[in-house]
């Protein structure tokens, strides 16, 4: 197995030195403090009368000071996850069925909608994937950002709007004063998503969710806003982030821990290290081998390997493993029974017949 290189983290494998670490580009501490814990979370959407499984008994926690991230293919339920998190589900046609949500000894599935508006924005917080539809066009910039501030801090509207101004500098907006006044349509995709980190972060919150925030930037603009993140909560070391993206280099030079999901589960979580030197699960290796190698000993072009098939329809998900049908080492019980996530290691846990076969 080949070092792989991504971004500016060299990860090697376990016969290999490691030359670089998430860690070395954002030292805090990452404490045994869990800020949220999600526990058997089931979300599911009625869909014609038929109750599609989006997310299907995840369980995770979020540490103070830690980036966790959260990959797969589109339609595995990473955005789910998050939007439930949020209490954002529509209901009608989607509904949380089971399984808690932990904050601060509080089940946030059973707050009610007022609970909810107090800590949404306030104590969690989220970046959504497309800031142009997420921020209002009618709206000037600064009145969005003074929305949340005077919704959770109670300050009046020249206190907030004065308070607009401070968090478009911070998230680096140059000439913030002038640009308050502005209309989204008006910012570029950079400064719109810095936009969207500035209403984000306008209250201070202990846990962000940042779901693809880095969508359609290019690679510039993308390492400020990722290093954007990183900043601001090094002023905050108790606060967390939740990453959901499809990047894996972006994984590796964020994130402490790793969840992969696939078919609305979580088929392996591991910490950045195990998981990009030791990956367990054939679809986290198929994640992993998708992605270019640079190599001095490559003639000429190499195809990249994929992962055959396509990611099934939440309403047609497979009896047993849910990789199953785009699995080439599949066992013959895979297609019926699904396997338990296992935990194979301290703090690498693996969903796969094949792996818990081995550990026997």
């Amino acid at each position: 197995m080949r070092p792989l290189i991504l971004g500016r983290i060299h990860v090697c494998d376990r016969e290999g030195k490691e030359k670089g670490s998430p860690h070395e580009l954002h030292k805090f501490t990452v404490t045994n403090q869990a800020l949220i814990e999600v526990k058997d979370l089931k979300t599911h959407f009625n869909i014609e009368g038929t109750w599609a499984r989006a997310v299907d008994g995840v369980s995770f926690s979020v540490h103070a000071g830690e980036v966790l991230g959260i990959v797969g293919e589109s339609g595995s339920g990473k955005s789910v996850t998050a939007l439930s998190l949020m209490r954002l589900i529509p209901d009608p046609p989607g509904r949380i069925v089971g399984g808690s949500v932990m904050y601060k000894g509080r089940d946030l599935t059973k707050l009610s909608y007022e609970e909810m508006y107090d800590i949404r924005g306030k104590e969690i917080a989220m970046i959504f994937q497309e800031p142009m539809t997420s921020l209002n066009p009618v709206l000037r910039i600064g009145n969005q950002i003074a929305e949340v501030i005077m919704a959770h801090e109670g300050l009046d509207e020249k206190s907030a709007m004065k308070r607009s101004v401070e968090m478009l500098s911070l998230v680096g907006i140059p000439d913030p004063e002038k640009r308050v006044r502005d209309y989204p349509h008006q910012f570029s995709g950079g400064m719109r998503q810095r936009v969207m980190i500035a209403i984000a972060l306008a209250c201070n919150p202990s846990i962000l969710i940042a779901d693809e925030p880095t969508t359609a930037l290019d690679v510039t603009i993308q390492a400020q806003i990722l290093e954007l993140m990183l900043e601001l909560q090094r002023k905050r070391k108790d606060a967390a982030i939740l990453l959901i993206t499809h990047d894996l280099a972006v994984v590796a030079e964020m994130c402490h821990r790793v969840i992969v999901m696939y078919g609305g589960k979580i088929q392996e979580t591991a910490d950045v290290r195990t998981l990009f030197a030791n990956p367990a699960h054939p679809y986290t290796r198929g994640l992993l081998n998708s992605i270019p190698r640079p190599s001095k000993e490559r003639k000429g072009r190499e195809r990249l390997q994929a992962i055959p098939g396509n990611v099934p329809s939440i309403m047609n998900l497979p009896t047993g493993c849910k990789f199953c049908t785009r699995c080439e080492v599949k066992l013959e019980k895979c297609d019926t029974v699904e396997p338990d996530l296992v935990e194979i290691a301290p703090g690498h846990s693996v969903r796969c017949h094949l792996v818990s076969e081995a550990q026997q």
